[in-house]
């Protein structure tokens, strides 16, 4: 959608700042375990949609503010508030002051024996604590098997320890993911909850279009991407992330339905159309 609109007005690096949607209030208390099981969660839309988001945050010129925390609802309320962690935003990028206007963000992880160390973005990490209940909830742990578990957690400085003593080789950590997301009570000096998460999240490339080089062969072998791709008028072709073509001389309508009809696993793919690319999010 951004890319559409950027190429509409010629303008392709106008700023876009989007608005996260709000969970509904943030930390609800609850038991350890957060009321459902990890396991079951790899993709639920809830999680994969604060995902998209964040991807979206790697195109130029585009930021995310995020409302965790706040009401929710069709016509949210608290509408100052999320004005202000916007214009905090344009004060930080543009005018470079020195605001808090996110909760931590995600950065980058670690393994260190049979713990996780997660690293959060700069200023982000500012202050970390917790906020609700009197210890680290919302983290889950995965093995070597990718089975998650709910996992201990603490805070050392301005980054976040993650075990769980049953798991010696640990692979990978979610934070707030899906069932997760309202007994997750990481924030920063600012109240600010913590964004969800996923080390094991797909690998987005900084521009989409540099994986459709041409150089990517398709599942056959014997042909480089889809058919149309060098020949597209008003039709698509649609691009796994790792470069293959799962469809191609599609219309709009068949398009849709590829994702809403369940033609297409869940997942994050690039579309093209008139050489033209752009992302497309199946979540239903």
């Amino acid at each position: 959608m951004i890319s559409g609109w950027r190429n509409y007005a010629n303008q392709p690096y106008v700023p876009f700042i989007s608005l996260s949607v709000p969970n509904g209030g943030g930390w609800q208390g609850g038991p350890a375990d957060c009321g459902s099981d990890p396991s079951q969660d790899n993709l639920n839309s809830r999680a994969l949609m604060y995902e998209a988001f964040l991807i979206a945050t790697k195109m130029p010129n585009v930021e995310l503010v995020s409302c965790l925390g706040l009401a929710g609802g069709v016509h949210p309320s608290q509408r100052d508030i999320r004005g202000k962690r916007m214009a905090d935003l344009i004060k930080a990028k543009v005018y470079n002051e020195d605001l808090i206007y996110n909760g931590p963000y995600y950065k980058d992880y670690k393994i260190e024996g049979n713990k996780i160390r997660i690293s959060f973005q700069a200023k982000t990490n500012r202050g970390l604590k917790i906020t609700g209940g009197n210890h680290l909830m919302g983290f889950s742990i995965a093995g070597e098997n990718g089975i998650f578990k709910w996992a201990d957690a603490e805070i050392d400085g301005s980054e976040v320890l993650v075990w769980n003593s049953s798991i010696n080789n640990p692979k990978h950590v979610r934070y707030g993911w899906a069932g997760a997301m309202n007994c997750a009570n990481l924030s920063n000096e600012s109240n600010m909850q913590a964004y969800p998460f996923r080390t094991d999240a797909p690998v987005m490339p900084e521009d989409p279009a540099s994986i459709l080089s041409g150089k990517q062969k398709t599942d056959s072998g014997n042909s480089f991407l889809c058919k149309t791709f060098f020949n597209l008028k008003r039709n698509y072709a649609i691009y796994s992330l790792d470069g293959k073509c799962v469809a191609d001389n599609l219309a709009g309508n068949d398009l849709k339905n590829a994702g809403y009809q369940k033609i297409l696993p869940l997942g994050l793919y690039i579309i093209v159309q008139e050489n033209k690319s752009s992302l497309f999010k199946v979540i239903r």
